[in-house]
């Protein structure tokens, strides 16, 4: 598996992991129910103070901890269709590029054959990524007003 990111709802900073050559800081993974989980070296997995992000995805959307339905939770289920047929499936990989889905083609290579994507996303709640926490008196207000964490798509890795 590759590196994964996030960038801050509060300042929009990508989340740089170790690896990189971009320093990394201190950034906390937050839950609405203020769950705080610290990160000062980010190791680019997914993980923040020993919590996984999609264990924890699946545990504040009521359940056990499962990290494969957090992931399914996180990115929804995917529609590509043509028109004549079509392949749905939950989000749990992110090569595009190899895995054969339909007549021997990748998704890359339906949707370059004139497929049509659509995401369907359940109405979640999902952590969110600060480098200041909320005030303890009005967190669950201040948490509801930052915008959700978007994904990095350098993957928290930049290399000189």
């Amino acid at each position: 598996m590759g590196f994964f990111s996030w960038k801050t709802s509060d300042t929009n900073r990508t989340i740089w992991n170790v690896h990189s050559s971009k320093p990394t800081f201190k950034v906390h993974m937050i839950t609405r129910d203020g769950a705080v989980f610290p990160e000062d070296a980010y190791e680019g997995y997914g993980n923040f103070d020993g919590m996984c992000y999609y264990k924890l995805v699946d545990l504040i959307n009521g359940g056990d901890g499962d990290r494969d339905r957090g992931i399914e939770l996180a990115f929804g289920t995917t529609i590509l269709t043509n028109g004549k047929q079509t392949f749905v499936w939950k989000e749990d990989f992110f090569n595009w590029a190899t895995d054969k889905l339909v007549d021997d083609k990748c998704a890359n290579e339906l949707l370059n054959d004139g497929w049509r994507q659509e995401k369907i996303r359940h109405d979640i709640q999902l952590p969110k990524f600060v480098e200041h926490l909320p005030s303890d008196d009005d967190w669950e207000h201040e948490f509801d007003n930052l915008p959700e964490s978007k994904i990095c798509n350098s993957q928290g890795y930049f290399n000189l």
